[in-house]
């Protein structure tokens, strides 16, 4: 009878040094692809937000919403993207601040000046990103990859920045005027001992008080070294 030849050693050896090196190019090419998907659908999302908040905020203007912010008579409202946009996904939530500016009719095919501050988070990224548009001089809009960066434990405060009242904290943090006035907009109290331990004096109430104020606002780095001082995240 003959005899069923089987693998030898140094056969059974190439065949796993070859599904090794196999795996060594095909993982990092999986996860890249993996990474981008992720990627493309917060940028999905974040889009999304900016028009459905822009027309909720059109019906919701004679309604009681709920408004952190007065930009000189412009009010800004707050919309949790999953609550109140439902657009979130289970493993992307946040929030996005959204008010009409001006309007101009004499210009055709006119689009509204508006402003809005977002941010949203996944296991993986955040966005947090504030945006005037000028239908005048037009940007674009769009949430791009450039917008999104990666979710670490020092960047988990953008969760907390991620609710509605946090958005409108971390747009007055990072946006906002130093005059006291201002600071109930937001959350006065972060907004005030944050200004000054980044070594601002006692603010005026109007910029009329004291027209030699000079306001230093916090950075990113700033409010996250801020709310991690003061044990505002673990």
């Amino acid at each position: 009878m003959k005899k069923n030849k089987g693998f030898t050693l140094v056969e059974l050896l190439a065949v796993i040094v070859i599904l090794g090196i196999l795996l060594v190019i095909a993982i990092p090419n999986v996860l890249n692809i993996i990474n981008t998907s992720k990627k493309n659908t917060i940028i999905e999302v974040a889009n999304l937000a900016i028009q459905a908040a822009e027309k909720k905020y059109i019906e919701d203007l004679d309604k009681q919403g709920e408004r952190f912010a007065d930009y000189d008579g412009y009010i800004m409202i707050y919309y949790d993207i999953n609550e109140d946009l439902n657009i979130g996904q289970n493993n992307i939530k946040g929030s996005i601040g959204y008010f009409n500016w001006s309007t101009d009719p004499s210009v055709s095919g006119e689009v509204d000046n508006y402003s809005y501050f977002m941010t949203l988070y996944s296991d993986d990224f955040f966005i947090n990103k504030g945006f005037d548009y000028d239908h005048v001089t037009p940007q674009n809009r769009d949430i791009t990859v450039s917008d999104i960066v990666s979710m670490t434990p020092e960047f988990s405060i953008f969760k907390y920045f991620a609710t509605k009242k946090g958005a409108a904290t971390a747009q007055g943090l990072t946006n906002g005027n130093c005059y006291r006035n201002d600071w109930n907009m937001f959350d006065g109290k972060t907004f005030e001992l944050l200004y000054k331990s980044i070594g601002n004096p006692e603010a005026p109430t109007t910029s009329g008080e004291n027209p030699n104020f000079t306001c230093v606002k916090p950075s990113q780095q700033d409010i996250i070294n801020y709310f991690y001082a003061n044990h505002l995240i673990g």
